[in-house]
């Protein structure tokens, strides 16, 4: 060893780079960065080349370059992104979790500053050469090859500094938790904790809080946003969404504060603790605790996980709290008899500790769970099923009432619901969640849900969704007017029956029709079902932020806005209560062309299905049992099917079930649903099964 450390005696040296020391260090581990460089020239460089010859002026092909530099084709990156850096600190730093290279190395005449940023230039430079020349390389067959056509010098840029950057993340992170400890797997497993702990920590907290406080949800908490915190998740994400600016920057930030936290923890490390799991002893209790605080929230997940009631929740928190406590001491200790007075007295006052706070939360000391805001607080609020449209922390206001009268109601169901539920019908699965936000005037937010009996909140909902204001925000086609339109497409949700309108004025008189029905419409019948079939309105194309709201602020399952051959659509059912609607159909002609009627049917056959042994043979070859099955080929019978039947298949367990099977005249069946018990057609309940 003394040979292979390049280090003549005389003078120490406190320049940041010792020439010598990095210079071998790049020679020891020139293998790492030898064969990083072939592992990328595989996935990018050479793969580039053999695909050149083989181009095809396809949107498939035309984008296989693009889909290489944005990890989107070759994810192995991620992969060496993660354990190239990784393994290079593990090894360049490896004297720091090894008490006698530690000796020699810090008995050479060489300031612990000049160790430091020797070895840390070193190992950055090992992880950095490889990417710098993939990269240029690609730039160079970007310019002389065909790959110029599909591929942008930007795209490559954008591949080389996010490599660089994460790449450096990773590195710096594995030698700042080299810093803390001495003990090499112990930093390799403390560096992907340090990397998921952010987003880790949140997840866990957040859903114990949700378990734990009446009306938490963690869905309306922005859990995507906390988890891009963690680097390695955010790595994973980068495959689908390129970092952003602000991100570059932050990373920045986080670099350079990785930089001088490992150098202040180099320069004060006690080397005679090398070995230890914990190097600097003040942190011993951190990490004791924390790993029991994180352990006993992981025990709490698994027990929400799998429904169980407060009572057992707090039991299975005592025991994970109890397993943690005792790994860590174990680790610590780095033997089994960890256990003494002191340390029963110490794992006593944690479970104090932590009474202390299941007591405040119990006891809604904060006042969390009975808090509603005053009306002239709300700038915006919502009550209902589909929270899509905002989460916890945003500054979206789509969908949420404007007029005092509808935030009232909301705050009336509030009030409703915790005065009649419990924090265990959160428990129950015969109970439905309901969302309640509000978005206040001091631009927080105030969100909850609560898992209720829906019918008990009936009267309170329809005066809600019967309201002009949550129409106009539930049906996007309300907004529409004649000029926006194109054409409207009216499709059959069987044998593919399609009729377009296409003469303005009576696109203008449709429109108006069916906006009018919507207006009209009592709640209970927009609930409506089944429908004959889809309204499908072709708007022209329009201004992208007009697109954009569209078809952001529509409510499914009953109306929808998408995209036709590029422009967007606008969708509504042809549900029952549209009276008006198939009137007007029939008069213009168009009811026949899109719609599934008696003259397209040959005959109906119905089956009464009375147990899974029964329904086994028609989930398998979709066709009913026509030797069991009620036979009508009336005009009168197959109408009044057609008008009964459900597309979607009743739920199996709920039996007797009435399947019925469509045919043509070649005996073929076209379709097949079924009936509602409580809505047979006529010849069904009068026929003798």
């Amino acid at each position: 060893m003394t040979q292979s450390t390049p280090v003549q005696a005389g003078t120490v040296s406190s320049g940041p780079v010792h020439a010598g020391i990095f210079r071998h260090t790049l020679k020891r581990f020139a293998w790492i960065a030898g064969a990083y460089f072939l592992a990328l020239f595989l996935l990018l460089p050479l793969r580039a080349m053999m695909t050149l010859p083989e181009i095809k002026e396809t949107t498939f092909f035309v984008s296989t370059f693009e889909r290489m530099y944005n990890f989107n084709s070759e994810p192995f990156q991620i992969f060496l992104i993660i354990l190239v850096p990784f393994f290079t600190a593990l090894l360049v730093f490896q004297h720091l979790q090894n008490a006698t290279a530690s000796d020699f190395h810090h008995s050479l005449p060489v300031s612990r500053n000049t160790y430091y940023g020797t070895y840390l230039t070193a190992g950055w430079t090992i992880i950095t050469l490889p990417v710098v020349i993939i990269g240029l390389f690609s730039l160079l067959l970007q310019q002389l090859t065909a790959m110029g056509q599909y591929l942008s010098p930007q795209e490559v840029g954008i591949w080389l500094g996010t490599t660089l950057l994460m790449n450096t993340v990773f590195y710096l992170s594995t030698v700042v938790v080299g810093m803390f400890t001495g003990v090499v797997l112990v930093q390799g497993i403390f560096t992907f904790i340090l990397l998921f702990l952010p987003a880790g920590l949140a997840l866990l907290v957040v859903y114990n809080l949700e378990a734990l406080v009446w009306g938490f949800n963690a869905t309306n908490f922005g859990m995507e946003r906390v988890a891009q915190l963690s680097p390695l998740v955010r790595l994973v994400e980068v495959l689908y969404e390129p970092l952003q600016w602000k991100e570059v920057a932050g990373y920045g930030v986080f670099i350079v504060l990785l930089i001088l936290a490992a150098h202040w923890l180099y320069r004060h490390r006690r080397m005679e603790r090398n070995g230890q799991t914990i190097v600097f002893k003040g942190l011993n209790a951190l990490f004791l605790f924390g790993i029991t605080f994180c352990t006993m929230l992981v025990g709490g997940l698994y027990a929400y996980m799998i429904n169980s009631r407060i009572s057992w929740l707090l039991v299975v928190y005592g025991v994970f709290s109890l397993i943690g406590y005792t790994i860590a001491r174990a680790v610590l200790n780095k033997s089994l008899r960890i256990f003494s007075w002191h340390h029963y007295r110490q794992y006593g006052l944690y479970l104090g500790l932590m009474a202390l706070l299941m007591a405040g939360i119990h006891f809604d000391i904060t006042g969390f769970e009975k808090r509603i805001p005053e009306l002239d607080q709300i700038q915006g609020a919502y009550a209902g099923n589909f929270p899509h449209f905002f989460y916890y922390g945003s500054g979206q206001r789509e969908g949420l009432y404007q007029s005092p009268e509808n935030q009232e109601q909301v705050r009336r169901i509030h009030a409703a619901i915790l005065a009649n539920e419990s924090r265990q019908g959160n428990r129950r699965n015969d109970y439905r969640n309901m969302t309640l936000f509000y978005h206040l005037n001091n631009g927080r937010v105030l969100a909850r849900q609560f898992a209720v009996n829906e019918e008990n909140y009936e009267t309170y909902l329809t005066a809600l969704k019967e309201s002009e204001e949550d129409k106009r925000f539930t049906y996007p086609v309300l907004a529409l007017s004649p000029d926006d339109l194109n054409q409207i497409m009216l499709e059959s949700h069987e044998l593919q029956k399609v009729a377009y309108i296409q003469d303005p004025d009576e696109m203008a008189e449709f429109l108006a029709l069916v906006q009018q029905e919507i207006m009209e419409a009592s709640y209970e019948e927009l609930l409506g079902w089944p429908s004959k079939g889809d309204i499908r309105f072709h708007v022209k194309a329009a201004d992208p932020d007009a697109i954009e709201a569209l078809t952001t602020q529509a409510m499914p399952p009953h109306a929808t806005a998408e995209y036709y051959h590029g422009n967007p659509e606008v969708h509504v059912y042809r549900l029952p209560a549209f009276q008006r609607v198939e009137t007007w159909l029939k008069e213009k002609g168009f009811y026949q062309q899109a719609t599934v009627t008696a003259t397209d049917i040959h005959q109906v056959a119905v089956q009464r299905v009375q147990t899974e042994e029964e329904m086994e043979p028609i989930y398998h070859t979709w066709n009913l049992n026509l030797q069991q099955s009620l036979i009508v080929e009336e005009a009168a019978a197959i109408e009044e099917s057609l008008d009964l039947y459900s597309s979607s298949w009743m739920n199996r367990e709920a039996f007797p079930v009435y399947m019925v099977g469509f045919y043509d005249e070649n005996g073929r069946q076209v379709f097949m649903g079924t009936f509602d018990e409580t809505f047979l057609p006529e010849f069904v309940r009068n026929a003798a099964f």
